[in-house]
């Protein structure tokens, strides 16, 4: 199935267009949830569904923990979902798959646009360079480092809900406890559409999103303080090649690159004797691939394509849990 954005309207309780969001609409598509990524596809949990943004693989395609999908909509083109059965090439999943493409046209003249709401502010221009070349730019970012909006503390206050930052506030139940929560995230897309002839498209896109969460919880009545760094980033690029050799024949080449960082420091203690130490410093995923393919319209019901895959996948995971206590002098 395909979705269009830009034949959608804004859903209820959103301040902009959701991808991730108004793919839950389908049968079969439910987040348990009721976040833009947690999406499941006929029972399947989310780390088992396929998520592509031109190509690259995504590892993080949220923001704020789920409440954002990590997309901007407004360059969007289309959204195909599968749903089960899929194609061979859609492979390395096991439950559906989440494709999404922005727009490769060549436009005559400069188009873009800006917004905010209460949550980002957005961005998107598409530039031609020349009649056969294209370049496209989009970004956003939040807001809640200019403005702690009320839409935003009640997402704020949905989020952490029986987390460890709701447990330690109340187990200060002080009125002279202070927090400090800042919060912010980011996407950027780059796309370069190229038509060197009426036979070739070439496209490089390339995307980046980043979450960033500093929190800290002191009381000057007590000497028990907590702080938590939460930091994540998504980085990839892809470039694809297509060729129609003939009218019923054609190939296409691709290839990506895609890489996940998340980063956690907690700490638990008092300034007096004990601090508890929770660190993830290095969750990485870095992996390589590219593919070809070629297909045959043999007629209005029938195609027939070829294809081979290669992909690398590197993972690297370290866990630290640190317990200090200092030691007083008789």
């Amino acid at each position: 199935m395909q979705i269009r954005p830009k034949t959608l309207e804004i859903l209820s309780g959103l301040g902009e267009p959701d991808i991730l969001q108004s793919a839950q609409l389908l049968p079969g598509i439910v987040s348990p949830t009721e976040t833009a990524s947690g999406i499941f596809v006929r029972g399947g949990t989310p780390d088992q569904n396929l998520v592509l943004w031109d190509g690259i693989k995504l590892y993080n395609t949220d923001h704020f923990f789920g409440v954002f999908s990590a997309f901007n909509p407004y360059v969007v083109e289309s959204l195909e979902v599968s749903r089960s059965v899929t194609i061979a090439k859609y492979g390395d999943r096991i439950a559906g798959v989440l494709d999404i493409k922005t727009s490769d046209k060549i436009p005559e003249k400069i188009q873009g646009g800006a917004g905010f709401n209460l949550n980002t502010l957005d961005a998107f221009i598409t530039i031609p360079i020349s009649a056969n070349t294209s370049i496209q730019l989009s970004g956003r970012r939040s807001l809640t480092d200019i403005y702690d909006s009320p839409n935003f503390q009640n997402f704020s206050e949905r989020v952490f809900q029986n987390t460890s930052v709701v447990r330690e506030r109340e187990l200060l139940d002080s009125p002279l406890a202070t927090t400090d929560e800042n919060i912010r995230f980011f996407d950027a897309h780059l796309k370069m559409n190229i038509k060197p002839s009426s036979n070739d498209r070439l496209a490089l896109a390339a995307l980046a999103s980043q979450n960033q969460l500093d929190f800290r919880l002191n009381d000057p009545q007590f000497p028990e303080f907590s702080q938590d760094d939460f930091f994540t980033r998504n980085i990839g690029s892809s470039l694809s090649w297509h060729r129609q050799w003939q009218s019923k024949f054609s190939t296409t080449f691709s290839a990506y690159g895609s890489f996940f960082n998340l980063l956690y420091d907690g700490l638990r203690g008092d300034s007096e004797s004990t601090i508890d130490r929770v660190a993830q410093k290095t969750n990485t995923v870095e992996e390589i691939g590219f593919s070809v393919q070629a297909d045959w319209y043999l007629n209005g019901l029938f195609n027939w394509g070829v294809g081979y895959q290669f992909f690398n996948s590197g993972i690297a995971y370290d866990l630290q849990n640190d317990y200090f206590i200092e030691q007083g002098n008789d």
